[in-house]
């Protein structure tokens, strides 16, 4: 930094030649300079993320045996600067070689777009203050290619190709690059919980995204740590030498609770308080993942504290309702849950869950949803559910009970991803009755006794437990601001 002193003793274009000579220097004085309410004093890490980006840019990172490092994975929490941090240094390296290629791609078209575009428009822009630095003043040499500013793909002056931003839905063909970066392919807890989703992720990875780096190329993906078979988790158990990687944790005293804002990444993005009420309010396992860096499969129990209410404390129900997940396979459990709902709160009156044929459950469902004075039975349709429905509907009217209306749907999501992310909303708002590890014991022991990181056997009591939720609680948003 230039000392008050010497600077007025400097001409203004002597001071915009000094910054702009610097900002070519140092990637962290570059971002600094051009977002200067972003890297501030206190931020330190954001000055120590620049520098290693630019050591690794440079070839100045090594590993433990003096090997030169090409791949990079950056680990952060939401809005502490990663992706604003990745343009800048893209922005930067373009300066500092015209002849690079960079592809980059993000979740979908519109992240990867705005990604793309916070690269254009901070090369493309232009100021009529005299005082301001912009990126043609300190790389001038490196301009976008008139004609050729569609901001996903362009070139600049001189060169046949110069950035491309894409998705995995999107194309990567006829380009090749030297840099490769990925920037948080996945959208949500949702889609972090869904196999398949993640396997197409990374076969999108080894089948496209690598087949479009030249050889010698540089990556670096940035990314919320999710899961142990998210993008980083496969790249680091399959070639964990070759990956050098930055983990920004938002409580710097992990795993212990932050005692002060002193111990937070950066207080002013997420103070010890707000961390702390958030870590009350979220799904323990989407808490670790966003908030320090800790994949989701590292948290046990699916249902790791469910409530229970005396039956004797029964409030007054606005609505009884059921849910019924059908067996999809012989080996199967049919999961029935009857319900009160009062004050957002669902209260469990009574579960089947059974494997049991058909010619029994049918009328068993029917005598309970009658005898509980169901208002509203929901049945999923799936493998078989759309006819029991119709017989439990039938089997009813037939006993003289009108009151029951049954609603048959089709359940087409991820049943995985829909289980995991609604768990906490299961803690949370569905009461379970004093003693029903008694009333229902195989249905009380695979509740309790189900882990997130493993294979579930049987799935129906989770299954119809969300389905509880879905249909008929508003669940609190556990947003990640």
């Amino acid at each position: 930094m230039i000392a008050t002193a010497d600077r007025t003793k400097l001409t203004l274009g002597q001071i915009r030649a000094i910054k702009a000579s610097l900002s070519q220097k140092s990637l962290y004085y570059f971002a600094r300079l051009r977002m200067p309410g972003v890297y501030t004093e206190s931020r330190v890490y954001l000055r120590e993320l620049c520098d290693t980006i630019q050591a690794f840019l440079e070839g100045r990172l090594f590993d433990d045996n003096a090997k030169q490092i090409d791949r990079l994975i950056i680990n952060g929490p939401p809005r502490h600067g990663k992706t604003v941090t990745m343009i800048n240094a893209t922005q930067w390296a373009l300066g500092h070689d015209p002849t690079l290629p960079v592809i980059t791609a993000s979740y979908n078209e519109d992240l990867s777009g705005r990604f793309a575009r916070g690269v254009r428009d901070g090369m493309q822009e232009t100021t009529s203050d005299p005082r301001k630095i912009i990126y043609s003043d300190v790389f001038p040499a490196s301009r976008i290619k008139r004609g050729d500013a569609s901001y996903q793909t362009w070139s600049l002056e001189g060169q046949h190709f110069s950035f491309l931003a894409s998705s995995p839905g999107g194309t990567l063909t006829g380009t090749g690059g030297r840099l490769g970066i990925v920037d948080d392919l996945i959208k949500n807890a949702k889609e972090a919980y869904n196999e398949s989703v993640l396997e197409g992720q990374w076969d999108w990875y080894t089948d496209t995204f690598l087949s479009r780096l030249e050889s010698r190329s540089r990556q670096i993906i940035m990314a919320t740590r999710w899961a142990e078979k998210d993008l980083t988790g496969r790249l680091l158990a399959l070639e964990p030498e070759r990956w050098h990687v930055v983990r920004l944790r938002a409580n710097k005293r992990f795993p212990d609770s932050p005692q002060s804002d002193e111990d937070m990444l950066a207080p002013d993005i997420l103070s010890a308080q707000t961390y702390l009420d958030r870590k009350t309010l979220t799904d323990p396992a989407i808490f670790l993942a966003n908030y320090d860096q800790e994949p989701y499969d590292a948290v046990d129990k699916l249902y790791p504290a469910l409530k229970t209410y005396r039956v004797e404390d029964t409030p007054t129900f606005s609505k009884i309702c059921n849910y019924t997940d059908t067996a999809d396979e012989g080996d199967d459990y049919l999961c029935s849950i009857s319900y009160g709902i009062a004050s957002g709160l669902a209260y469990v009156l009574d579960v089947i869950y059974t494997q049991d044929s058909m010619e029994t459950t049918e009328p068993q469902t029917a005598r309970v949803l009658s005898d509980r004075k169901v208002q509203r039975a929901y049945i999923e349709s799936n493998n078989g559910g759309r006819g029991f429905a119709r017989a439990v509907e039938k089997l009813l009217r037939a006993s003289g009970d009108s009151s029951t209306m049954v609603e048959w749907f089709h359940q087409s999501e991820n049943k995985q991803a829909r289980i995991l992310s609604n768990a906490t909303s299961v803690c949370n708002c569905v009461i379970f009755p004093g003693g029903w590890q008694s009333r229902w014991p195989k249905f009380y022991q695979d509740v309790t006794r189900a882990g997130r990181g493993v294979k579930w056997t049987h799935d129906d009591a989770f299954d119809a437990l969300t389905g509880v939720v879905e249909k008929s609680l508003t669940r609190p948003a556990f947003a990640i601001l």
